[in-house]
């Protein structure tokens, strides 16, 4: 677990140079009020069945799972079948495996060590992308990286 927090203190809430910012601007904050809870899994479909019931004082659920848990097929395909419930409760899931690589502007986004799933409220992440993307955050974002991480789950077209 000392890997994870390694890796969102080094790299998540740290400007990178070739990703042109900071892979993702509103964890330091989340971390810093202790408003990400970070557990570890050893089964994703119960522990996504559990945070069906969202507690509102968390920006963030981060479930984190042993690489040989599931394929990063099997990861996708259960996270996208909770998804279609969460998402009609205003939760959603993201998932990330070491197996499935996610290059965005030549920058490896994924963890890499073990399987996160990463659990939110969906009207809050879609309003912090929402302004991200005023901000310019997106535009020089691959339509395909584009589409994986955000339309998929907003109304908003870029």
């Amino acid at each position: 677990m000392d890997s994870l927090h390694d890796w969102i203190d080094n790299f998540v809430t740290k400007h990178n140079y070739m990703f042109g910012g900071i892979p993702c601007p509103y964890a330091r904050k989340a971390m810093k009020d202790k408003t990400v809870d970070i557990r570890e899994s050893t089964n994703i479909q119960l522990d996504l069945h559990r945070l069906l019931k969202w507690d509102d004082k968390l920006e963030a659920v981060i479930l984190h799972a042993d690489t040989n848990l599931m394929t990063s097929e099997e990861l996708s395909l259960h996270v996208r079948f909770w998804n279609h419930t969460a998402m009609l409760k205003d939760i959603v899931a993201l998932e990330d495996h070491p197996d499935d690589p996610e290059i965005v502007k030549g920058v490896k986004m994924n963890y890499g060590k073990g399987i996160l799933v990463i659990v939110q409220r969906l009207s809050k992440l879609n309003q912090a992308s929402d302004k991200l993307a005023e901000m310019g955050y997106y535009d020089d974002w691959e339509q395909e990286n584009f589409n994986d991480v955000v339309s998929w789950r907003t109304p908003t077209p870029k």
